[in-house]
């Protein structure tokens, strides 16, 4: 053989070659990533004047790359904090899970559809400790591999209400808001 010709197809996708090339050495990086999924590689070899040799048994491989879920501060000011996570190639959605570790509650949040690469709760969390977690999947609904989890604690504060404004009570009576999971004041 003088080259080899390797196809790669995309099984989740349907996209058959992804990769089509010639190369002349016996193993290949695609210049392109890949992309979570599951795939099929062939190679033939080709001898001098481009006589074909037979394909090779076909070879199935799945990646599952982890997506990578951005870290929050450390103690978030606010009751629903924005978790944001890079884009994973192959992935046409992501699945979001966090826990509150401070009550044992599982899925205090758990997204399963998200199609972006961002999410902002609409009900509040509780003060408390949480996990988050990510992953990906495929188009075929094949699932990556979690994301390493981040560690964060929900901290917000309460705001000030009263007095509004100056008094000659020299007893005035204070008010604010509450926070979720507040037990005292």
């Amino acid at each position: 053989a003088v080259e080899y010709l390797v196809w790669i197809s995309n099984n989740s996708t349907g996209q058959s070659p992804v990769v089509k090339v010639s190369v002349t050495s016996t193993s290949l990086m695609p210049s392109q990533p890949l992309g979570i999924g599951s795939y099929t590689v062939w190679v033939r070899a080709i001898g001098p004047g481009n006589q074909m040799g037979a394909w090779s048994v076909p070879l199935k491989f799945q990646i599952t790359t982890r997506a990578v879920l951005n870290s929050l501060q450390k103690y978030v000011p606010t009751t629903q904090p924005t978790f944001s996570w890079a884009s994973l190639p192959g992935a046409v959605k992501y699945d979001l899970w966090v826990n509150n570790r401070l009550t044992d509650e599982a899925q205090v949040i758990r997204e399963t559809s998200l199609t972006g690469t961002s999410f902002t709760p609409t009900t509040p969390l509780p003060l408390g400790l949480y996990y988050a977690w990510i992953r990906a999947s495929d188009a075929a609904g094949t699932n990556a591999a979690w994301s390493v989890p981040i560690v964060f604690y929900i901290t917000a504060a309460p705001k000030l209400n009263g007095p509004l404004s100056p008094t000659v009570n020299v007893r005035p009576t204070f008010a604010w808001t509450s926070v979720p999971g507040a037990v005292v004041y």
